[in-house]
């Protein structure tokens, strides 16, 4: 059999969870853990926002609350949320170091402030996140791997 009726087998997996086997599958990777933590970060200032203005919603998310506790969640939500959008700029551009802190962080948040009531909702959404921020650490220590600049003599 010659080289040219040979079928070559495709590689194994798909985008998400197979081999990165491409800079620019690294690359895309990468801007899905980036994406990941800008949407995260949207969704912690749409929190802020409605519970600072929706005393119901607020109660629903955080309980009884004085006005000054709840000014100061709001701002511990919205710093949160800036860190979060610096992480998900700096993942786009291929940091491994902002990929992992995303992740850390975003589990360490989860175990500490655990919610009074557990949703199916919130825990999609977590699990939905984790899988996310998990790709964007692939993609970034793939993008670095794969990234080898050639050596001058």
């Amino acid at each position: 059999m010659t080289d040219q009726n040979k079928v070559t087998k495709p590689s194994g997996g798909n985008f998400l969870f197979g081999p990165v086997q491409s800079f620019e599958s690294a690359q895309k990777q990468a801007r899905i853990g980036a994406y990941a933590a800008y949407a995260y970060a949207g969704v912690i200032v749409l929190i802020a926002v409605t519970s600072l203005l929706s005393p119901s919603f607020n109660q629903g998310v955080m309980g009884p609350t004085s006005t000054s506790q709840l000014i100061g969640a709001t701002i511990g939500m919205l710093i949160e949320a800036l860190i979060y959008g610096g992480l998900g700029y700096a993942i786009s551009r291929g940091s491994r170091v902002a990929a992992v802190v995303s992740l850390v962080a975003f589990v360490l948040e989860k175990i500490v402030f655990l919610p009074p009531k557990i949703s199916l909702i919130g825990v999609v959404f977590s699990i939905a996140m984790l899988v996310l921020f998990t790709i964007g650490i692939r993609g970034t220590v793939a993008w670095h791997r794969l990234n080898v600049s050639p050596q001058s003599n």
